[in-house]
């Protein structure tokens, strides 16, 4: 309808409904033009947002349910007994402790700790034994010492770690202990 006002300015009123998708050309309406909130998900069709369209890191972790995440959404070799690191690699708890040098999962008061096994010999009448240090090493931290599916946990009573080769004497409290003649093994823990 077309009318002219009393300052003889033409109105032109639509009736309801007039204006359908038809007749609104490609592109016409802009974002500008939509009222901020009125654009709810019931008008959106399924799957009509991708992820194309979303943007970097709008969707943060309170925007994703608990439980959310699979482990087919993980890198791959997850396991039931292995952990995501923070590099994005997976790892377990266990650490397989060798003959060379191993670094372990452990810091305390803030300093790495290693690992290292080995073999001495005993000759039965002596308390002293001798084992190499590990290079680098500035102090101990544990000992095992085992042979034949026995255990000896001792502490170091003694240990040179200025020597190459050190004579370590094992104990328990002020005791030192003598080990039958014979070669046993050990995993040594210590700092550098």
């Amino acid at each position: 309808m077309v009318s002219l006002d009393d300052s003889g300015i033409t109105t032109i009123k639509l009736a309801d409904n007039a204006i359908t998708n038809v007749k609104i050309a490609s592109d016409a309406v802009t974002s500008a033009k939509i009222l901020d909130g009125t654009i709810v998900v019931s008008d959106l069709g399924n799957d009509a947002v991708e992820t194309t369209k979303i943007k970097n890191a709008n969707v943060t972790t309170a925007k994703i349910a608990d439980n959310a995440v699979t482990i087919a959404k993980l890198p791959t070799g997850a396991t039931a007994t292995t952990f995501l690191r923070g590099d994005g690699t997976w790892t377990n708890d266990s650490s397989n402790i060798v003959s060379t040098e191993i670094v372990l999962p452990t810091k305390i008061n803030g300093q790495q700790l290693y690992a290292i096994s080995g073999s001495f010999s005993a000759n039965g009448t002596n308390a002293i034994v001798t084992i190499t240090k590990p290079t680098g090493m500035t102090g101990y931290y544990s000992i095992v010492v085992y042979k034949d599916g026995k255990t000896f946990r001792n502490s170091i009573l003694s240990f040179d770690t200025v020597a190459a080769t050190n004579n370590v004497v094992t104990g328990y409290g002020p005791f030192t202990e003598t080990y039958p003649a014979g070669t046993y093994n050990y995993v040594l823990e210590y700092f550098k």
